[in-house]
């Protein structure tokens, strides 16, 4: 009986969300942009309440990947929207060793550099994101290095 109870609580835990935070989001703590594979990358963003606590939401996310040309003018590479559930969340541990901490993030999954519309011709980049979520909207970016 206790174990069919358990197994209960876990599930009813996971169809909750497994209790991640619904504060409304007040800014984008974190972007961060690396590569993943000689021929990608991964971008995904952290959200914060107005406590600074990490958070979820509901909204739209836009993601833009430019960079700097000869010409000094910064070029779009690849732009994205995409709606946002408080599904689309995860908490997962981020960073390495003694970095190693854990976050509830949203990531963009691993974009190919075979989709951006432009090659990169530069060593880096930006990625930034805008992330609306009822009237509100959210900008963060992170330098990307190909």
């Amino acid at each position: 009986m206790k174990k069919a109870l358990l197994a209960l609580s876990i599930i009813i835990l996971l169809l909750m969300g497994c209790g991640l935070n619904q504060n409304p989001p007040s800014y984008i703590k974190q972007v961060s942009a690396y590569k993943e594979g000689s021929d990608g990358l991964v971008i995904y963003f952290i959200l914060a309440d107005s406590s600074g606590a990490m958070t979820t939401s509901e909204g739209t996310a836009k993601i833009v990947i430019t960079e700097e040309r000869s010409s000094g003018k910064d070029t779009t590479l690849y732009q994205k929207t995409v709606t946002v559930n408080l599904s689309s969340f995860v908490k997962t541990k981020i960073g390495q060793g003694s970095f190693q901490r854990e976050a509830i993030l949203f990531s963009f999954g691993r974009i190919p550099y075979s989709s951006l519309t432009l090659k990169p011709q530069a060593s880096s980049g930006k990625v930034k994101i805008e992330f609306t979520a009822g009237s509100k909207t959210m900008q963060g970016e992170d330098s990307i290095f190909w």
